[in-house]
């Protein structure tokens, strides 16, 4: 499904860009301006708003970042005050005084006083401190020994938690008589408090009595001669110290303070209320102050979610048992944080949008003062298309893009016109005639050349069915036939042979003049569409002269075929007879103007049949049986059949097989015929003692034979000439090793009939190798004419 959707966007996409493409330049440049402006306006919204953004989080990290540490720090002053009055009584003389009493015998040996009144100096102290610190809720001391309490004051349960001016009872302070003194309190607190050393602290939290705030105690250590006898215990309701501090800060933002076992107590500033929270709904700011701070070392760290934007302040207490530590959290909604970005959106959006309709209203009277021009330039360019003549007036004097455009308009006009006349010129100078037809084989022009063809005036023709150029019988198969290449594509089966054959190609026609004799002319056709319309245009040129000469040089090489061939068939029988008969008759000298005489007439009948083969490859009268041969085989034995050329020119043969049988489609004998002409070019060539390799390989689909030579290479100036008739790179040299120019030639065309290729490649002084290239083993017909 996504595929199928995204295949359809793609066309939705382009014919929305050609829709824009076809509209006006004006409403072009506005449609532009305006999503320009639009996302120049988006740009400047989106990062004024992340700006405001990231500015008003950082503004809110700092609010409660000082609202934390103001929290933090008095809470942290009220646990040290608690520590120091702690450590007050337990220095004070109380202890002391109390203990040599209970070792005296109930009396003190030094002051004189009893255990009464050191236990109500232990009362009075406890008093004095509790009606100081509100937020105590019980002190006591209590003997190592047995567990027992000495002295303690009890702060009766005060007003509920969240009351916004809790009472906490200071002159209802009780004070327990010693009847009802608690005795055995050897709890495991009790113990891990007498084995601190002096300056140890011991912080224990636990459930409050005073309603539901959070409680702890704090125990010291008291000395006596060098042992500990007692402990001094403080309870604290930190609830009640949060309240104060609270209400001193008096912080904007919602506070948490959380206890070691999860627990917290809220303070909502909008209510003023102060409520407790359990562990379980504690967990979710637990599970993000743990994110922020996995090690738990941090003293500081933002937390933000998608909801607020809070920082947690970790108040750690110096206690020499395992660390008391409380947390501050101090949080904003983001709502309340990102309260005057509505305000600020709303203004960005509407200076975006002032700014992108005074920039479209502005782009559309720029673009309308820009191309007020170009609608006038349209015009009047339409209206010399049609008419044929110049534009009227042309910007060309404004000094913008469109008075260029003007200018180059009417230079291109000029040069189109000048070029017009020249076209003319040359079509009405010209020697050849040029005609032109349209697909109905209606004459639409006609040049002067044609008239001297023809004898028909440009007037008289054009307008006319071309057929009156023809002899009769001509016209109304050349009207079937521009009917057949004037069909549409698709129409007729036969549409693009016919133009193939016709268009492109040069062809002999018989044509008639105005007076009614006919000549034969040359035609060259080519086509061109003018609209919807085709026109096709012709060249034409007398051949008669022509014609007349190939006749003459046909009688010609008759007359060499039946008058000079046979001659010299007879002449070179009788001189080869006569040389075999009178080997031992004839002194030297007669002996080798007799051989002379019969090698010219050798090399005179071998000119003479390729001559002959030359015109019937031309005449297309050449005939090749094709036959499928093993060309490792085939080649060997031309070689070996024609070692007579290496005997005579002092040269060796090498024939290299290939590894594979490799098999090709060839006439033995015009192949034959090929290599010998590369052979004996090869041997001529070569110096004395010199080698000719003869290399047959496979490349791909093709069969290679390449024939090297160790000659002098083949000049530059010669090179683009090898291949053509009578090509000789040096007449005097042709001359004393013999040939007539023809034999590449011949060669070419007959691997050509091959479906093959011949190429060669040279070095000067090095040597020359051509290479005959055939397709491996194809099929083709048993006899073929070339």
């Amino acid at each position: 499904m996504p595929r199928l959707s995204q295949m359809r966007t793609v066309p939705s996409l382009a014919r929305l860009l050609a829709r824009f493409s076809a509209q006006s330049l004006r409403l072009k440049i506005t449609l532009l301006t305006c999503v320009v402006t639009f996302l120049v306006a988006l740009t400047m919204f989106w990062v004024s708003y992340r700006q405001t953004v990231a500015v008003s989080l950082a503004a809110a990290n700092e609010r409660l970042l000082w609202e934390t540490q103001a929290i933090a720090n008095p809470i942290r002053a009220g646990f040290e005050q608690l520590v120091s009055d702690a450590r007050l009584v337990r220095s004070s003389s109380i202890p002391e005084g109390y203990f040599r009493a209970e070792r005296g015998g109930g009396v003190d040996p030094v002051s004189g006083n009893d255990l009464a009144h050191w236990r109500a100096r232990f009362e009075l102290a406890f008093r004095a401190l509790m009606q100081q610190r509100p937020d105590y809720l019980r002190m006591r001391y209590i003997a190592a020994a047995g567990g027992r309490e000495l002295a303690r004051v009890d702060r009766p349960p005060g007003a509920v938690l969240g009351a916004a001016e809790p009472d906490r009872g200071r002159e209802r302070l009780v004070t327990t008589a010693p009847e009802r003194l608690l005795r055995g309190l050897e709890t495991p607190d009790l113990a891990r408090a007498l084995a601190l050393d002096p300056s140890g602290i011991l912080v224990v939290p636990e459930r409050g009595r005073a309603g539901p705030g959070r409680v702890v105690r704090v125990l010291v250590s008291a000395q006596f001669e060098g042992a500990t006898v007692g402990v001094v215990e403080i309870t604290l309701d930190y609830a009640a110290l949060l309240q104060a501090v609270v209400r001193s800060v008096r912080p904007a933002a919602a506070v948490l303070v959380i206890d070691p076992a999860g627990e917290a107590i809220s303070h909502d500033p909008g209510s003023g209320l102060f409520m407790p929270l359990g562990r379980a709904q504690m967990a979710p700011m637990l599970a993000q102050i743990a994110q922020a701070d996995p090690g738990g070392a941090a003293p500081n760290v933002a937390l933000a979610d998608a909801v607020t934007v809070a920082r947690y302040q970790r108040v750690v207490l110096d206690t020499q048992e395992p660390p008391f530590a409380l947390g501050v959290v101090a949080r904003h909604p983001r709502v309340e944080v990102f309260a005057a970005l509505g305000a600020l959106r709303t203004k960005l959006i509407g200076i975006g949008a002032v700014l992108i309709l005074g920039s479209v209203g502005v782009a559309f009277l720029a673009a309308t003062w820009i191309t007020e021009a170009l609608p006038r330039m349209t015009a009047q360019l339409r209206e010399a298309a049609r008419s044929g003549g110049p534009p009227v007036h042309l910007p060309i004097e404004r000094r913008d893009e469109i008075g260029d455009l003007a200018r180059s308009f009417e230079a291109l006009r000029r040069r189109i016109v000048s070029s017009e006349a020249r076209a003319q010129e040359v079509i009405e100078t010209v020697v050849d005639g040029i005609i032109t037809i349209d697909e109905r084989g209606i004459i639409c022009d006609y040049n002067p050349a044609c008239e001297r063809l023809f004898g028909y005036g440009r007037e008289e023709v054009v307008g006319r069915d071309v057929g009156m150029l023809m002899p009769e019988g001509d016209g109304s198969a050349h009207q079937a036939y521009l009917t057949r290449l004037s069909r549409g594509p698709g129409e007729g089966p036969d549409d693009t042979r016919v133009v193939g054959r016709t268009v492109g190609r040069g062809r002999d026609l018989v044509a008639r003049r105005k007076d009614g004799s006919t000549f034969i002319l040359e035609l060259s056709v080519s086509h061109t569409h003018y609209g919807n319309q085709r026109f096709f245009t012709g060249i034409l040129r007398d051949i008669t002269a022509r014609k007349e000469m190939e006749v003459m040089k046909n009688e010609f090489v008759s007359t060499v075929n039946h008058e000079l061939r046979t001659p010299l068939t007879t002449i070179r029988g009788a001189l080869g007879l006569l040389k075999t008969t009178s080997a031992h008759l004839l002194d030297a000298k007669s002996a080798r103007l007799l051989d002379l005489s019969y090698d010219s007439c050798g090399r005179l009948a071998h000119l003479v049949d390729d001559i002959l083969d030359m015109e019937k490859i031309e005449a297309g009268k050449m005939e090749y049986r094709l036959e499928r041969q093993e060309i490792n085989t085939l080649v060997r034995e031309i070689v070996e059949r024609h070692t007579s050329y290496a005997d005579q020119y002092d040269v060796r043969f090498t024939v290299l097989c290939a590894p594979e049988p490799l098999h090709c489609r060839v006439d033995p004998s015009r192949f034959n015929q090929a290599l010998v002409n590369l052979l004996s070019n090869a041997a001529k060539f070569s110096p004395r003692g010199g080698e000719v390799i003869f290399a047959i390989g496979r490349e791909g689909e093709s069969v290679t034979i390449r024939v090297t030579d160790q000659g002098p290479g083949i000049p530059r100036e010669f090179r683009d000439k090898i291949f053509g008739k009578f090509a000789q790179a040096d007449a005097s040299s042709t001359r004393a090793r013999g040939g007539s120019g023809l034999g590449l030639n011949i060669a070419r065309a007959i691997i050509l009939a091959f479906e093959g290729e011949i190429t060669f490649t040279t070095r000067i002084g090095q040597g020359t190798t051509f290479c005959i290239r055939l397709p491996r083993d194809v099929e083709l017909p048993l006899q073929r004419s070339a």
